[in-house]
């Protein structure tokens, strides 16, 4: 008799496993039908290059206007010119031109080291003190 009660017992707890995975395997593919359903099959195959236009400051030309903002600063810079705009904003002007340019890190700030070296470098200062209400 108690080995007909293990056997059972041994049984029953078979058959209760069996019923969990066999619940985790259908949630399984229902969660995968849903995937592909919402976002469809994945692409095995090789891939397409779609080549997008740069926009922002780094167009692949730079524009007209960061060109001549660009001229302006370098008058600025030898002191034949003032900065044009508010407060702040003339001097972010400037830099969004050169990172437009395509100038890097290092040439704008040494763009900007040797414009605060030369004699407008008291307008420069009030414009980099006002420089973070202009952004915000």
């Amino acid at each position: 008799m108690a080995l007909a009660d293990a056997m059972s017992l041994v049984t029953s707890a078979i058959v209760e496993a069996a019923s969990l995975v066999w619940m985790e395997v259908v949630m399984f593919g229902a969660a995968a039908l849903i995937y592909v359903a919402c976002v469809g099959l994945p692409q095995w195959g090789p891939k397409k290059t779609i080549k997008k236009k740069l926009s922002g400051p780094y167009e692949d030309t730079p524009s007209q206007a960061a060109q001549e903002v660009y001229r302006q600063w370098q008058q600025v810079k030898t002191g034949k010119g003032e900065i044009p705009g508010s407060a702040g904003s003339g001097l972010y002007a400037a830099v969004n031109a050169m990172r437009q340019l395509r100038k890097t890190t290092k040439e704008v700030e040494s763009e900007l080291r040797s414009a605060l070296g030369s004699a407008n470098a008291k307008t420069l200062l009030s414009e980099v003190e006002a420089l973070p209400t202009a952004l915000l």
